[in-house]
């Protein structure tokens, strides 16, 4: 949960003044900041609470857009520290270095670690040289004349502590429910999400307000059309205010294009149930269905053959 690093960060910003009641954040597409996923939600959410804020508006970009965030135009100068640099780890004993070599993915190292408290300690001893010498690197470079300032990640114990302030909400959620499939088994988690937060495919924005003055809040609008040039989405200042849907963000559009109205699985001869005669070319066309007809059902059907023709719409 990298959201205590960020915790800490704001501490050091914001020292000698009052943390703003307001957090934005504007982030890239990738997995830890996707925030229809559970895990970014959870941690969303706790970040909200302990961070004690009035409204957190967390806004993801379009994939294969983060070049729009303003923040990522940073990797440019943080480049020129890497370049020319090969990163190599020390060597681990040789149990330690057989049970890593078992692991692919940083999910599985993880596990694995939790397995062998030897191979933890060992793997973050081994890279102690590789952090040293990429924040002395780092601290070398400037932009605007500001210095570049590298501090150390969050403990398990700080984690721990900004995840357990979900505890206010549900104390029986565990930190390693994130799926959606497990938040759901809790419905007071849920219920909160459904009153005091608005979701979208690219922002998730909890907000401290009773539920009749949040129904009646406007949010972040979802991107639409501009009235004057489709090719290009309206102004935020023409939509905020007004009920918008998602029906225009691109990957939805996308998968809407690709989507097949009927699956493939279905139309097969296993599953013709019945024929039926076009209107207009008299042909026989199929009726297909994926698990035999109630009684109820086939009374509908035989009612809608009654009542309605058929045609197919061929050429």
């Amino acid at each position: 949960m990298k959201f205590q690093e960020f915790l800490n960060a704001l501490d050091i910003q914001y020292a000698y003044q009052e943390v703003p009641p307001i957090l934005c954040l504007y982030t890239d597409g990738g997995p830890d900041h996707r925030c229809n996923y559970g895990s970014v939600q959870i941690a969303l959410i706790s970040l909200f609470l302990c961070g004690d804020f009035d409204l957190l508006a967390a806004v993801r970009t379009a994939p294969n857009h983060s070049w729009t965030n303003p923040a990522e135009q940073v990797m440019s100068t943080l480049n020129l520290g890497l370049q020319g640099v090969a990163l190599k780890r020390d060597s681990m004993s040789i149990e330690s270095e057989t049970l890593f070599g078992m692991v692919n993915t940083l999910g599985d190292i993880c596990k694995k670690a939790q397995e062998s408290s030897k191979l933890e300690s060992e793997l973050k001893k081994s890279i102690t040289s590789i952090q040293e010498m990429l924040n002395s690197r780092t601290e070398r470079l400037r932009l605007k004349n500001n210095k570049f300032r590298c501090y150390s990640p969050a403990s398990q114990d700080a984690i721990t502590e900004v995840f357990e302030s979900i505890f206010r909400i549900d104390p029986t959620l565990k930190i390693e429910e994130t799926k959606q499939k497990q938040i759901h088994q809790h419905p007071t988690l849920i219920e909160f999400i459904d009153t005091h937060c608005q979701t979208r495919a690219y922002s998730f924005q909890p907000i401290r307000l009773p539920i009749h003055e949040f129904n009646t809040l406007s949010f972040l609008p979802d991107p639409i059309p501009s009235k004057d040039n489709t090719d290009h989405y309206a102004a935020i200042q023409d939509v905020y205010g007004t009920k918008t849907t998602e029906e225009y963000r691109p990957t939805y559009m996308q998968s809407q294009e690709k989507s097949e109205p009927i699956p493939k699985s279905i139309l097969i001869a296993e599953k013709i149930w019945d024929y039926i005669k076009c209107e207009n070319c008299q042909k026989r066309r199929c009726i297909y269905s994926n698990k035999s007809l109630t009684d109820d059902e086939q009374s509908d059907y035989q009612q809608a053959l009654d009542s309605y023709s058929y045609s197919c719409a061929a050429k």
